[in-house]
């Protein structure tokens, strides 16, 4: 905001903005040439300034003011009140009035910018908004910048347990708050390491347990097959 301002200053300093005022110190250096002329033309008339000649019972006698200013403008000479952005100067001469309408805001001294480009007031304006605009982004963008990579070992953390990765190391962010955090995600860890070889421990169990049972089993049948077989052999023997 104070480089767009700067800028301004800079700017009207050398002479490429005229500074707002610029019109009426125009005007004031040509009060006394306009009231004692004895023609008024438009050469006399100062830079930036509209001019309309009225009569002593306002009929328009000259001038390039604007047709929708010229009510305003006879209202200004006779009664001495106006309102809206313009500005107005009554010079009284003997039985005619000249209305000079001008502006009290900063001009530029090309006439091409100050027909076809907003005034240097908006575009100072516009600035100050981009640069307080730009004063809360950048730094809000930085910020989040900063916060990203303080937060990256909470991120990988979280990515080593989805990825079933239980071996990891984790490293300090700095902000005592993630730090707490990764700390938390580490006693998760270890409790399901735990759990997780607590429950591979019980199924080697069972199946240890069920290839025992086999065993067992196998062993029985086999038992019980050299039963019958001697059963069978002893029947034959005695048939014999």
């Amino acid at each position: 905001m104070i480089v767009a301002w700067l800028l301004l200053y800079l700017l009207i300093s050398v002479g490429c903005i005229y500074p707002a005022n610029y019109a009426e110190q125009k005007i004031n250096e040509a009060y006394d040439t306009i009231l004692r002329v004895d023609k008024v033309t438009a050469e006399m008339i100062p830079a930036l300034c509209d001019y309309v000649i009225f009569s002593e019972n306002g009929e328009k006698i000259g001038g390039d003011l604007s047709e929708q200013y010229e009510q305003i403008a006879w209202n200004v000479a006779k009664y001495g009140n106006a309102s809206g952005k313009y500005f107005y100067k009554v010079i009284v001469r003997e039985n005619e009035y000249v209305v000079l309408q001008y502006r009290l805001t900063p001009q530029y001294h090309s006439a091409f910018l100050r027909e076809h480009f907003i005034g240097p007031q908006n575009v100072m304006s516009i600035m100050s908004v981009i640069g307080a605009v730009a004063i809360i982004i950048i730094p809000s963008i930085r910020f989040g910048k900063r916060i990203k990579k303080q937060m990256q070992p909470v991120l990988d953390a979280i990515r080593q347990i989805k990825d079933q990765n239980l071996e990891y190391e984790t490293s300090c962010s700095g902000i005592k708050e993630f730090d707490d955090c990764l700390s938390a995600i580490d006693d998760m860890r270890d409790a399901l390491r735990e759990s997780l070889e607590k429950q591979w421990k019980t199924e080697q169990e069972k199946k240890q347990q069920m290839g025992w049972d086999y065993f067992l089993q196998k062993l029985w049948l086999k038992n019980m097959v050299e039963v019958l077989n001697f059963q069978i052999l002893k029947i034959q023997v005695g048939r014999g």
